[in-house]
Formats: structure tokens, C-alpha cells, sequence
């Protein structure tokens, strides 16, 4: 072993130093050129413009979707109701015309935020001779920025005994 000096932190000498106290070298990192840094800074920007943008176009397919999703569920409950009903003669549009007006309501939606709609069911009599029967759909449309919207739902009501 090799008698250790107490100025170059417990090493022993190095080769070819002649025994001289060990300097510390300096990494020396190159700064970045204008250039360099004006093209990090544009790329940067790209991508966290897309991504934005990316986000944006999430949240407002979102909100499509729930007002969509809410509409089909004001088309159930018309048709849902329309099957309750007891007496086939009133599935008639004297008893169930057109509604304006009607409040489009979903979860997604803030309170402030009010969409309305018309709910326009059809009601078509589509009886054999043996089976009476009626054709309904229920149409829900509504506008959401500036274009128009719709959802529908139909089915056929048996009449039976």
C-alpha cells in the first residue's frame, strides 16, 4: 500500500503529475444560442396549444353528449307515459301535441345555463284486423350553438284487453 497524503483527500499521487496537488477541472457546459432557445420556446408552445385545444373540444363533446343523454330521456318518459295509458282511444295528438318550452335539464349543466326544447310525438295507427295497434315516436330538438340538435325514440303500443 502506498503511504496516503493529506492534500489530495486520501488518494495517493497520480502518474505523470509529479506529484502536484490535484486540481479540481470545471465541467464546462455550452450556453444555449438564441437560436436554440427561440426554437425550444416556439416548440413548447405548439404542443401546449394542441393540447389545449385537445381539451377544450373533450369538455364540449361532453356537454353535447349529456344534453344528448337528456334528451333521450325526455323521449322515453313521453313514451313511457304514452304506454300507461289505459285507454287507447287518447293515444291520439289531441292528448298528446307538441310541447314547446320544455326545460332540457342534465347534470353536466351549470344551474344559470337553461336549454329548451320541443318534444313533438307521433302517433300513427298501424292496427291489423286482428291486432290494434299504434306507431309512436317522440322527437326531443333542441339548439346548441347555433346548430340544431335531435334525439328520437320510437315503438309500437298494443292495444290489449
Amino acid at each position: 500500500m502506498r503511504p496516503e497524503t493529506a492534500t489530495q483527500g486520501g488518494r495517493g499521487p497520480r502518474p505523470g503529475d509529479g506529484g502536484a496537488p490535484a486540481r479540481r477541472r470545471r465541467l464546462r457546459i455550452a450556453p444555449m444560442t438564441l437560436l436554440e432557445i427561440t426554437l425550444t420556446t416556439v416548440l413548447s408552445l405548439i404542443v401546449v396549444s394542441a393540447a389545449l385545444s385537445a381539451l377544450v373540444t373533450m369538455c364540449s363533446s361532453a356537454h353535447l353528449a349529456a344534453q344528448h343523454t337528456a334528451a333521450m330521456c325526455l323521449c322515453q318518459e313521453s313514451l313511457e307515459t304514452m304506454r300507461a295509458e289505459t285507454d287507447v282511444t287518447h293515444l291520439t295528438s289531441t292528448y298528446y301535441p307538441m310541447e314547446t318550452g320544455v326545460t332540457l335539464t342534465h347534470t353536466e349543466s351549470p344551474s344559470n345555463v337553461i336549454i329548451t326544447c320541443t318534444r313533438q310525438p307521433t302517433i300513427t295507427d298501424v292496427s291489423t284486423t286482428d291486432v290494434p295497434a299504434h306507431r309512436v315516436v317522440v322527437t326531443v330538438s333542441w339548439t346548441y350553438r347555433s346548430k340544431t340538435q335531435q334525439e328520437r325514440i320510437e315503438g309500437i303500443i298494443y292495444e290489449y284487453d
